[in-house]
């Protein structure tokens, strides 16, 4: 069962006295974005991956796993909303690292408050923000040594940009068309089963530091910690104590003997 203070206590979240709804908000969004990597363990091994807020909730809070955008940006604002917060959920398009953009299979979230929108989300991947952003075109934002930026677009809407070696880079666009529960089941459907996925044919985990980043994907281990990037490669030996000590992620025996058997 969905326990507010179970979570809260799993992303190290403290209630501060006096503390206004929005300050409330951004830590919040920053202890999950911490604390709950992003991860595609699941479909790379070939199971399925269930948007029960049930389920999403065992696998996150009380298994200690991560998860996708379908499943960690269904269960942050089911959190907001139980809190109080008013939000809309966004089946958005998401940009490749070479720009490319790719289908409907990205969720977001909108927060209203205070007058102002804030984009939420907690389950993007590398390009992802530790902090909300205020949804104001132009603005630029920089937090733990990253810049983004959101434009209007006449297409789409709006697009979020994460600047690369001084020049902005889409990373994804959206329009205020709330979805429904039925069209991220449609979405999650194809993104954790289609054969040509690459949360099927990937293997994908990440979580940012307030000073980089941990990376595993495929067989490669990296480190970025204050603009520096290290990688390792990883092999059946070392893939586990990996998984275990830098994203707190304990697989089943299965799903671990099926992953070192993928690993050089």
């Amino acid at each position: 069962m969905f326990n507010v203070d179970e979570y809260l206590a799993h992303i190290g979240f403290v209630h501060r006295e006096g503390e206004s709804m929005e300050e409330q908000f951004i830590r919040l969004h920053r202890c999950h974005s911490l604390t709950v990597p992003f991860e595609d363990l699941d479909p790379f091994c070939g199971r399925p991956v269930s948007l029960d807020i049930e389920d999403i909730f065992k696998k996150v809070v009380r298994d200690r796993r991560g998860g996708y955008c379908f499943e960690l940006n269904r269960l942050f604002r089911e959190l907001l909303i139980r809190l109080g917060y008013q939000t809309g959920a966004v089946l958005c398009r998401p940009f490749s690292g070479e720009g490319k953009r790719l289908p409907l299979t990205h969720r977001l979230t909108i927060v209203f408050l205070d007058g102002r929108m804030w984009v939420a989300d907690v389950g993007l991947g590398g390009n992802g923000w530790i902090d909300p952003l205020l949804l104001e075109p132009d603005l630029v934002q920089t937090q733990f040594g990253r810049t983004y930026r959101i434009r209007e677009d006449a297409g789409m809407g709006y697009v979020v940009e994460l600047e690369r070696e001084r020049s902005f880079a889409s990373a994804v666009e959206f329009g205020l068309w709330y979805a429904q529960e039925s069209d991220f089941e449609m979405s999650n459907h194809y993104t954790s089963s289609c054969p040509s996925s690459p949360f099927v044919t990937r293997m994908m985990c990440t979580l940012p530091t307030l000073d980089g980043r941990y990376t595993i994907r495929d067989h490669l281990f990296k480190i970025k910690q204050n603009g520096v990037v290290s990688e390792t490669a990883l092999d059946g030996g070392t893939f586990s104590g990996v998984l275990k000590r830098h994203f707190g992620i304990v697989l089943d025996e299965k799903m671990d003997q099926y992953i070192r058997s993928q690993l050089p």
